[in-house]
């Protein structure tokens, strides 16, 4: 007896786009992930942050962090170390606590803001995305305030 497999039975094929692969968050918007965070085990890291923490190195890249504390959170983006955080890698936000989430960098670092620091409410997205040695973007649903 011979074994056979029914191709119709096997799951699809990741999508990938520049080597990204395609995925969905909790929200069924459209996100590319990073396949060599993945592969190092990196991704989708889904630490649940309550109080504050440090962007650092190469250890939360490709992260996405929930953001549940009940009182203020400030997320601080520290200067490259070894290893350093990878240009074009992100990290990713969400708000699902009732304290307010700000971004700040630490010494050294330009985050770029627009003057927003703050994720807007409770189900705010937001993404740091390293553009070059110690600058960073903010992006998504964030407020001054």
């Amino acid at each position: 007896m011979s074994d056979t497999i029914n191709a119709e039975a096997l799951p699809p094929a990741p999508a990938t786009i520049g080597g990204k692969l395609l995925g969905l968050d909790s929200s069924n918007q459209g996100v590319l992930y990073d396949a060599q965070a993945i592969a190092a085990g990196r991704l989708p890291g889904s630490s649940g942050a309550s109080s504050a923490f440090n962007i650092t190195g190469s250890t939360t890249e490709g992260f996405i962090i929930e953001v549940d504390g009940a009182s203020m959170v400030v997320v601080t983006i520290a200067a490259d170390g070894t290893p350093a955080f990878p240009v074009r890698g992100q990290v990713q936000l969400y708000r699902t606590g009732t304290g307010k989430v700000k971004v700040e960098a630490a010494g050294g670092v330009t985050l770029l803001t627009a003057g927003r620091p703050y994720l807007r409410a409770v189900g705010s997205h937001g993404v740091l995305r390293k553009l070059a040695a110690n600058k960073w973007l903010w992006t998504g649903d964030t407020s001054a305030t």
